[in-house]
């Protein structure tokens, strides 16, 4: 099933892309006029896209003689073992995968709850474009969703507990990446909550929530206490006891951001999120 977060985010970064070619035309010394921006025109066709196709997905699955969906929760229950819900057989291979997708990830701060923050998808969903909007994260929905906005004519500020944008890439792209972002953008790095600052720290090692949630405590798990919590190969594979000792709930290593954004007919950020550097 293809994730409504992230296909369309490609249609719409080329858009982003396309408007920024016309905001910088002026250094090759043509000189445009934007009349005004359709950003129904923009976001709607994507969402139509991605939706269509997982509908064709689902059809392709079901008149495929080869594969066989079964909806619910599964778990491991022994070496390359798989029970799943409703389904009164286990099921066994020599590879499994695990794509089971994430769910937005809420950062532990505190009145977050109490604030009418939106998650990537809701913001695209905006009915108007916001003129104000407050990004909190710094991976890859948080770099790509300020260079969307910030291109159509939001005035975006990135709120980030590390040091520089993307630092799961290589160094120097990390740190040119971030340098960029800074002459786009009101950035706040290292930051760290007001009045929480050591749990704020517990932060770096918390998953994002995973969309096959609700794991089984009586099941070892064994994941190790990383940044990623399933470690693979270059090709993408786990050893052997990972599939074993699974549990239902997968962790996976990508999150989406929270957002804060105040516009026309609609006001977030009732409680600011207040943010001070580290010493």
């Amino acid at each position: 099933m293809p994730e409504p977060c992230y296909i369309p985010s490609k249609m719409l970064i080329h858009c982003a892309d396309v408007m920024q070619t016309d905001q910088n035309a002026t250094a090759f010394g043509i000189h445009a006029k934007l009349e005004s921006i359709d950003r129904q025109f923009i976001v709607q066709p994507a969402f139509e896209k991605v939706y269509a196709d997982a509908a064709m997905i689902k059809r392709g699955y079901r008149q495929s003689e080869n594969v066989e969906v079964l909806k619910g929760h599964g778990r491991f229950t022994g070496p390359k073992i798989l029970a799943a819900e409703g389904f009164d057989e286990e099921l066994t291979a020599e590879t499994i995968l695990i794509a089971a997708g994430t769910l937005p990830w809420l950062p532990d701060i505190p009145g977050l709850d109490q604030s009418p923050y939106l998650t990537f998808d809701e913001a695209l969903g905006l009915p108007e474009q916001p003129k104000r909007l407050s990004v909190i994260g710094g991976g890859y929905i948080a770099a790509q969703s300020p260079h969307f906005f910030g291109a159509l004519g939001t005035e975006v500020n990135i709120i980030h507990r590390r040091g520089q944008m993307r630092r799961e890439e290589d160094n120097d792209v990390a740190r040119r990446f971030t340098k960029v972002y800074q002459r786009r953008f009101n950035m706040t790095l290292d930051a760290q909550v007001k009045g929480y600052p050591l749990k704020a720290r517990r932060l770096r090692s918390k998953s994002p929530r995973p969309t096959a949630s609700g794991r089984s405590h009586q099941t070892p798990c064994s994941w190790p206490p990383a940044e990623s919590p399933i470690q693979t190969s270059l090709r993408w594979r786990t050893p052997a006891r990972h599939s074993t000792n699974a549990a239902t709930s997968i962790p996976t290593s990508i999150s989406r951001p929270v957002f804060q954004a105040s516009g026309p007919g609609r006001y977030c950020g009732a409680l600011p999120v207040e943010t001070q550097r580290e010493p």
